[in-house]
């Protein structure tokens, strides 16, 4: 004897199934492509400012013990000095999108557009600026590509977000 009453396996199946079919159109139409760029492209900027801070960290008793990231607007790249007040080495960043011998990662090749900025730290992570001097307030750098992401870079500790 059977009840009435409740669904079938079947029934279930088919309702999960419409439902994850609505969802997946809602949700690609939703999320846009430019928006994963932008989002993954933040990231790597990011990335690249926490390898210059461990790096800084990490060879704090070499030749260079500063180390930071330069940005022009059209391009940035990774750089080492030896002291504040010296030239900076341009370095090959790991997964930097070069394009040619070039030591400097292309914005328009990456599909954004940056601010100008200059941030390095020394041995023990501390952020400095384009003035040599320590970062006294949350460093902002600006990533635009349809829409817009900031990284910030925290005074003191360089706790890059």
């Amino acid at each position: 004897m059977r009840r009435p009453a409740g669904f079938t396996i079947i029934e279930m199946i088919v309702v999960l199934l419409l439902m994850s079919i609505i969802a997946a159109v809602v949700l690609g139409r939703s999320i846009t492509s430019t928006d994963l760029d932008l989002n993954a492209q933040t990231d790597k900027i990011r990335n690249h400012l926490r390898y210059a801070q461990s790096m800084a960290m990490k060879t704090a008793y070499d030749d260079f013990p500063f180390w930071g990231i330069q940005s022009n607007g059209n391009e940035y790249w990774l750089f080492r000095r030896a002291s504040p007040s010296n030239t900076n080495e341009e370095v090959r960043l790991p997964g930097g999108d070069y394009s040619g011998a070039s030591n400097r990662v292309s914005a328009t090749d990456l599909g954004v557009s940056l601010n100008t900025f200059t941030v390095y730290f020394d041995r023990i992570g501390k952020p400095y600026d384009e003035t040599n001097t320590a970062i006294t307030s949350v460093k902002a750098i600006t990533i635009t590509a349809g829409g817009t992401r900031t990284v910030t870079v925290e005074p003191e500790t360089g706790l890059v977000r």
